[in-house]
């Protein structure tokens, strides 16, 4: 439940360490310095230690990179450590107060930190250049949970605040010009929870208590349904505030419902999404896992006159509103009524006459992706054509094409001639033309229909993608390609999938080898790109500078790197986190095995530290439905990785071999029965760590958190393989979960008008397809609760009373062990979300390895075989 550019290149590279633990040097430093530090470094083999939960709370995160349009500067952020204190809580979003921007000239010279760390504890992010490239717009971040925009001037390098504490976290942040920038602001004293963690929902809980306690006032909270909300209950509207950066002068342009759901800026019109109705959520029409309540468009001049004419389109598809290269026309992606039956269709409105157009689309198959994962593929041409990518729903047999489509033209199919259509393409310069990649090539595709291109000229790589430039970026705003060249993936590895989907990495993803080649598009000549050592990840490049930034974590710590195509030496432009030399990494065997309905599958095994070949160790199983895993290991499982739980690593630094097994699924959005899917993926691959000589087929556990708890509550009440069990935060009775309220939220006005948790259970991970009462069959077989008389295995269960997944799943399943008199612990983590953090986490941690302790680390067995 769950983070991207590039161009050509051909450099060399030197190897250099110029600064550790934050300092910022100049890329002047010495080379032949740096390299015999490096190799001092690299040549020095003392004792390693194993990891620790609190090695985790000392690492600092590299976080945003951003180059400036003309190339000259580069921003990023670095996030101090969790030890360095202001929040122990992981569930406010990355810790932004404890986020730092700094600078530094893609020239030369030493960075510099433009905001943050000062003493009012107040963290800086989310930043966009100015298209003079001479502002730089950042979010601040406080610990109370307001959100402000400040600005940073190059000339001066000073910094001042635009907006003081209202803007909206998920809002909008768009220059416009040089001088104007779009901002999303929320109602007046709007405090985020991805910002402050929980602390807004415990002062909200302790107001409401305190009026009820002293008995003079009512304490009520009313929620209504089947009528529209009263005041004060309807929830306030966001603005769009557009600010002159020079004169300081703002004006709103436009105010709705969530208006930062998605939005797009012509040059003279605005078009935003906002939700239709807050009180009600659609009787007849299923989630689908779209959002509720539904959206309807609205389209503003930049003055804030709005227009007419966009009441057709209902229930409109999150992130497919595209305005034409020319701002003329808008497409957009959704419904003309409300209605279970109602069809996907593509609209055109044109501001000038203020019309919304139905366009035809017989025969292209079209999806309604809510969630973005598979987001809406529209693309305009020079010409006002528009491309639209058919979607067959999943597990369909109809292939996907690109269809250029019109109000009364039958659609025409543009790659009807392949065997197989790219799934994203790039325009060119001259708009009549794209590029994308099909069968592990790369191909001109032309609007006019004529043969598509084949541009590989005899490469023996198989191409992933189009890595930079982002298409995704490209698609929103309508621009066609204005550089002679591109860059291309070929990936060595796959990252892990879920659900069968597959993972293809994105500009500044880790975790994915990459192979690099750049594509000169009018030479037609491919060159190979060599990052600075291995695994680092891309972050950007800018042709006007010819500037390339990576960054790395490794077990030397982290790195930001700048090279260039011209220059045979690479800067070091910051380093940290380079503790982490003194840890032992992890140590993974890849298992091949069959599920227990004949699938080949792939695992993964963490062995524990200090590993010695021979030796039978204590397993287990980190369990999470439909994760599948290929030839690169479990994600977020190494010493140097601030995202993630780490609970294969920590579980290795106790003694334990940690199984990471493939438990494939349908795909989200089709209803199926997962319960009865967990044994398939996770048994025969216990058997085969056992087979091999890792396992002691007598010292067997099992953890998981979120959907992993899920699976961990599944297993144990179907088979009796474990002797100890850890499930973290997950779902155990779907009937009660679809009806609950999310922890954080339950004392905000209208804590109802998300339905995440009823969306999570139909269409979402739960994937149960339909509400209770139209399936209670299927409910009760999912639900591990209704099979606690068969647990024998001994569970360790955890939760925090402000997860999303509300507490109350965990204590119906410990009350069930209670009434059984079966063997079961409940650690209550107050204050504390999805996952505890700060010395919550640190006690979690001592709590988990007590209890596999208890029941795993005995003498093994000399005898004896699989249960």
């Amino acid at each position: 439940m769950i983070i991207k550019k590039i161009h050509r290149v051909v450099f060399f590279i030197l190897l250099g360490v110029i600064s550790v633990f934050g300092e910022v040097q100049s890329a002047e430093s010495s080379q032949a310095g740096s390299l015999a530090k490096n190799a001092e470094r690299q040549n020095q083999k003392p004792a390693l230690r194993a990891v620790t939960p609190e090695d985790f709370q000392n690492l600092e995160r590299l976080w945003e990179t951003s180059l400036s349009p003309d190339g000259q500067w580069l921003a990023y952020t670095i996030t101090r450590s969790e030890a360095s204190g202001v929040s122990s809580d992981r569930d406010a979003r990355l810790n932004l107060q404890r986020t730092e921007v700094w600078v530094v000239s893609t020239a030369g010279g030493s960075a510099s930190k433009i905001a943050g760390g000062d003493s009012g504890v107040m963290g800086f992010w989310r930043m966009a250049w100015s298209p003079d490239s001479q502002r730089l717009a950042l979010c601040s971040a406080t610990p109370e949970g307001y959100v402000g925009l400040w600005l940073w001037e190059k000339s001066s390098g000073k910094l001042h605040k635009l907006v003081e504490s209202t803007v909206a976290y998920t809002g909008i942040l768009q220059w416009i010009s040089e001088k104007q920038i779009l901002v999303t602001i929320a109602p007046a004293g709007k405090r985020w929870p991805q910002v402050a963690g929980f602390s807004n929902a415990i002062e909200r809980a302790k107001s409401a208590w305190a009026k009820g306690l002293a008995g003079r006032e009512a304490s009520v909270s009313v929620l209504d349904s089947g009528s529209p909300l009263v005041q004060p209950q309807q929830p306030e509207q966001d603005k769009l505030l557009l600010i002159d950066v020079q004169s300081g002068a703002q004006r709103t342009v436009l105010a709705a419902n969530n208006c930062s759901t998605s939005m797009a800026v012509s040059a003279n019109y605005l078009a935003c999404l906002s939700q239709m109705d807050t009180s009600q959520i659609p009787k007849d029409v299923d989630f689908g896992a779209r959002p509720l309540p539904p959206l309807g468009l609205k389209v503003v001049t930049l003055d804030g006159r709005s227009l007419a004419g966009t009441e057709q389109a209902k229930d409109i598809v999150p992130f497919s509103l595209r305005w034409s290269q020319d701002g003329s026309q808008l497409a957009l992606m959704g419904r003309s009524r409300m209605a279970a039956d109602a069809q996907i269709e593509i609209f055109i409105y044109r501001p000038e006459s203020q019309t919304l157009i139905p366009m035809n689309t017989r025969g292209v198959p079209l999806v309604a992706d809510y969630t973005n994962r598979r987001s809406p593929k529209m693309i305009w041409t020079t010409s006002n054509e528009l491309l639209v990518y058919g979607q067959p729903e999943p597990l369909s047999r109809i292939r996907s094409d690109w269809w250029i489509i019109s109000e009364k033209e039958q659609p025409r199919n543009l790659t009807s001639g392949m065997k197989v259509a790219p799934s994203a393409l790039l325009p060119e310069r001259d708009g009549q033309s794209l590029l994308g990649i099909a069968q592990g090539k790369l191909w001109r595709l032309h609007v006019d229909g004529s043969t598509p291109q084949d541009l590989s000229g005899g490469m023996a790589a198989m191409f992933t993608s189009i890595f930079w430039p982002s298409i995704t970026a490209r698609q929103f705003d309508g621009k066609t390609q204005e550089t002679t060249g591109i860059l291309l993936s070929s990936e060595r590895t796959r990252l892990p999938s879920e659900g069968g989907e597959d993972r293809n990495a994105l500009p500044g993803e880790k975790g994915a080898e990459l192979n690099l080649l750049a594509f000169d598009l009018t030479s037609g000549k491919f060159t190979r790109l060599e990052p600075p050592g291995t695994g680092v990840t891309f972050r950007g490049f800018s042709p006007k500078s010819d500037t390339v930034v990576y960054t790395s974590d490794d077990r030397t710590g982290t790195h930001l790197w700048l090279t260039r195509s011209s220059a045979a030496k690479v800067r070091l432009v910051h380093e940290t986190n380079t503790f982490v030399h003194e840890i032992a990494e992890p140590q993974w065997k890849k298992i091949q095995y069959r599920s227990l309905d004949g699938a080949e599958l792939t695992g993964w095994v963490l062995l524990p530290f200090g590993y010695q070949e021979g030796k039978r160790y204590p397993l287990v199983a980190r369990v999470y439905m439909g994760n599948e895993y290929g030839s690169a290991p479990p994600e977020f499982e190494g010493i140097n990785e601030t995202i993630g739980d780490h609970q294969g690593i920590l579980l290795a630094a106790h003694g334990y071999a940690v199984l990471f097994p493939s438990m494939p699924r349908l795909p989200r959005g089709v209803a199926n029965d997962s319960y009865m899917e967990l044994t398939k993926g996770v048994l025969p691959a216990v058997d085969k760590v056992i087979d091999v000589g890792i396992a002691d087929p007598h010292r067997l556990g099992v953890l998981g958190e979120s959907y992993g708890g899920f699976s961990t509550y599944g297993l144990i009440t179907q088979t009796k393989r474990f002797q100890a069990a850890v499930a973290m935060a997950g779902p155990s009775n779907w009937i009660s979960l679809w009806g609950q309220f999310d922890g954080a939220t339950r004392y905000d006005v209208a804590p109802q008008s998300g339905a995440s948790l009823q969306s999570f259970s139909e269409a979402g991970q739960g994937a149960l397809g339909a509400a209770p009462w139209r399936d209670v069959e299927r409910y009760i077989r999912n639900s591990p609760i209704f099979y606690a008389d068969r647990v024998e295995t001994p569970v360790l269960i955890i939760q925090g009373d402000m997860d999303y997944v509300p507490i109350q799943q965990g204590e119906e399943f410990f009350m069930a062990m209670y009434r059984q008199g079966k063997r079961a612990r409940f650690l209550r983590y107050w204050t504390s979300g999805h996952v505890p953090g700060g010395a919550n986490e640190v006690d979690m941690w001592k709590q988990i390895y007590a209890w596999f302790d208890e029941f795993l680390m005995k003498p093994e067995k000399t005898e004896g075989s699989k249960q």
